[in-house]
């Protein structure tokens, strides 16, 4: 929901990102809470994230069509792999190092950090060592 509270840090903000699935009653919400964003101003500092994209019946082309945005961000659908890190209390990139949803958040982080995937796991891997 959109409180006092987090309508203040989506203005003190530079970039935030709105996490959804594709879901028709959760795409009914996002769509709200979207246009009350879009009505303040906000669009263009948060950006759409869709989790659990691949095995629904609503798939990301209906999402972008639904909510009338482009997700910056689309996360795979891989329910073993966050299902067990979940239940394990492990992050996903830790456990499933090779599944499609760390290639896809890694891919995500360097992005946003403006640089490659490849750099991304050697800055991690030295960081890993250092602690």
């Amino acid at each position: 929901s959109l409180d006092d509270v987090s309508l203040l840090a989506v203005d003190r903000s530079d970039i935030g990102f709105f996490i959804t699935n594709p879901e028709i009653p959760t795409l009914k919400n996002t769509h709200t809470c979207l246009s009350i964003l879009n009505s303040l101003n906000y669009s263009e500092k948060v950006h759409l994230i869709i989790n659990k994209d691949g095995d629904d019946y609503v798939k990301s082309s209906d999402v972008k069509a639904a909510l009338n945005k482009n997700p910056a961000f689309i996360i795979p659908n891989d329910p073993k792999a966050a299902t067990s890190a979940m239940n394990r209390g492990i992050p996903v990139v830790t456990s499933f190092p090779k599944s499609e949803i760390t290639k896809a958040i890694y891919g995500f982080a360097a992005s946003e950090a403006g640089i490659s995937p490849k750099d991304l796991n050697r800055i991690l891997r030295k960081q890993v060592k250092e602690v």
